[in-house]
């Protein structure tokens, strides 16, 4: 499964019969960015230019259209930009990344229904969560990787060694290691990236 930013759709591409389908979004919808799947099968995605996640069923091929809240650190710009997305799995929420507007919020998959957070960041980016429900977000403005427990809404700050003193790093997309939990941290200004033990609270570059 793609996101066609230009077409407006979202891919399907069967490797095995080698055969592609587009599915329009539809609606004032425009620029699909980034996509996850939840357990049941359904594609979640952020609309990055129109402010926008959608989801498409593959069970049933429906597509629906999530308005976002127009909340913002920066009321000047209009670009919000829905920008990471994931799925909760400890119970299927979805979570999403606003860039420009510095948000993050939460949706619940059945009834659609939008909370938004402001969190410590500037320029929230790919977020990724781990098996405990644990968020974890890239600060790609302040270079920091922060740390979302989402049963109690606490956040913890972890400033990402930079390279020489002085400079910072900006993070800006990070994955969980499945086995051990851990975080990897792909860094845009130091051509580095760098693993971080939760355990330890500790990162190696």
């Amino acid at each position: 499964y793609t996101t066609d930013t230009v077409s407006g759709q979202i891919g399907e591409f069967d490797p095995k019969a080698r055969t592609y389908i587009g599915h329009d979004i539809g609606g004032a919808t425009m620029y699909p960015h980034t996509l996850r799947f939840d357990r049941v099968g359904r594609v979640w995605f952020t609309i990055s230019f129109s402010n926008q996640v959608g989801m498409f069923d593959t069970r049933n091929g429906k597509m629906s259209v999530i308005d976002l809240p127009r909340d913002t650190d920066r009321p000047q710009m209009e670009a919000h930009a829905p920008y990471g997305i994931d799925v909760n799995p400890v119970d299927g929420s979805v979570w999403y990344s606003s860039l420009m507007a510095n948000r993050i919020g939460r949706i619940d998959p059945e009834t659609l229904k939008v909370e938004s957070f402001a969190p410590p960041t500037v320029g929230p980016r790919r977020m990724r969560f781990a098996a405990d429900g644990t968020l974890w977000i890239p600060d790609y403005g302040q270079g920091h990787l922060v740390k979302l427990d989402t049963k109690t809404m606490q956040y913890k700050v972890y400033p990402i060694p930079p390279l020489a003193p002085g400079e910072v790093e900006a993070p800006y997309a990070v994955g969980v290691n499945p086995r051990t939990q851990e975080v990897w941290i792909t860094a845009n200004m130091s051509d580095r990236m760098f693993r971080f033990l939760p355990k330890q609270e500790r990162f190696i570059a």
